[in-house]
């Protein structure tokens, strides 16, 4: 099994002490398919990654 990497800290939101900071808990395997995204996209961080991903998935129409 792919062994998880260490995200690079840079990039990402700007810090602004406004926005709420949500937790998520992610399995492995969904860790390494964003990390995969990311490095394919080339976004640097994992943060990064699922705020990109979580604006596609909001951007989609849904389905009947």
């Amino acid at each position: 099994m792919k062994q998880l990497k260490p995200r690079r800290r840079k990039g990402g939101a700007p810090k602004t002490g406004v926005t709420p900071l949500i937790a998520v808990r992610l399995k492995p395997e969904v860790t390494i398919k964003v990390d995969d995204w990311a490095d394919r996209h080339g976004i640097a961080t994992r943060s990064d990654a699922i705020r990109r991903l979580i604006d596609k998935a909001l951007a989609c129409p849904e389905s009947a």
